[in-house]
C-alpha cells in the first residue's frame, strides 16, 4: 500500500471587506473574533479588531489602506495582539510595534505582553507610598504626586506641558524610575529635538521613547499609547 503523505492545515474564521475609510474597515463575518484580535487583510497587511456587532466588524489597518479593495477577503489570526517588553529597550527610540528607529539595530525582548488588558481593581493595586518630584518647586509644593499615580497635565497648545514631562524625566536621574515617553502625532522633527535634548543630559539611560509621528497612519496613532503602557 503506497504511503499517503497529509498535509497539515487549519479552520480559520474569514470574512469580507465592505467599507474601506480612514485607515479603518468595516467587515461582515468573523463571528467568532474579540477586541484586540489580529486579523489579515492581505498576505503582508494586518488589521487589529477595535469593535464588532452582530452584522460587522470594525478593524484598524496596521499598514497602507490604498491597497485592500472592497470585496478582499478577510481571515482570522488566533490571540491578540502582543507587544515585546524587557529592559533592553531601555534607551531606545522604538515605533507602535517596537521597532527600533534611533538606528542602534534590534532589540532582544524578555517577553510579550498584550495591547489590551483589562486594568487591575483599586483593592488590588499596589499602595502609592513614595513621591516623585518633578524638580518644579512650585508644583511639587503644591501638587503630592506619588510613583504610580495618574496625573494629567492639561493646557492649549504651545503652554509648556512638554517641557514640564520633559523636566519631570529629567529629574528622575539617579532615582531608580524608568520613564517612557511617549509622542503622538507630533512632527518627527520636534521627536528628533527631544531625544537630543535627553541624550544629551542622560535621561535616555534610564528612559524609553514610543512615538507615532503626524506622517503614520491613524491606525499607528491610536495604538501608540497603549504600546507605550506595556
Amino acid at each position: 500500500m503506497p504511503d499517503i503523505k497529509i498535509e497539515p492545515f487549519e479552520i480559520r474564521d474569514t470574512g469580507t471587506i465592505q467599507e474601506i475609510k480612514k485607515g479603518i474597515v468595516k467587515i461582515t463575518g468573523l463571528t467568532n473574533c474579540v477586541n484586540g484580535q489580529l486579523v489579515e487583510l492581505r498576505s503582508n497587511i494586518k488589521g487589529l479588531v477595535i469593535g464588532f456587532s452582530e452584522r460587522e466588524v470594525l478593524a484598524l489597518v496596521l499598514g497602507d489602506d490604498t491597497k485592500l479593495t472592497i470585496g478582499d477577503t478577510v481571515y482570522s489570526e488566533e490571540g491578540v495582539f502582543r507587544m515585546p517588553v524587557g529592559k533592553n529597550f531601555i534607551g531606545r527610540v522604538i515605533d507602535t510595534f517596537a521597532v527600533p528607529s534611533d538606528g542602534k539595530g534590534n532589540i532582544r525582548e524578555d517577553d510579550f505582553y498584550p495591547i489590551f488588558i483589562e486594568a487591575p481593581g483599586v483593592m488590588e493595586r499596589q499602595p502609592v507610598e513614595q513621591p516623585l518630584e518633578t524638580g518644579i518647586k512650585i508644583i511639587d509644593s503644591s501638587i503630592p504626586i506619588g510613583r504610580g499615580q495618574r496625573e494629567l497635565i492639561l493646557g492649549d497648545r504651545v503652554t509648556g506641558k512638554t517641557t514640564i514631562a520633559l523636566d519631570t524625566i529629567l529629574n528622575q536621574k539617579g532615582k531608580g524610575v524608568i520613564c517612557i515617553f511617549c509622542w503622538i502625532g507630533g512632527s518627527h522633527s520636534a521627536l528628533v529635538r527631544i531625544v537630543e535634548e535627553l541624550q544629551v543630559s542622560g535621561a535616555m539611560d534610564y528612559s524609553v521613547v514610543v512615538s507615532a509621528t503626524a506622517s503614520d497612519s491613524p491606525a499607528e496613532q491610536y495604538i501608540v499609547p497603549y504600546a507605550a503602557l506595556r
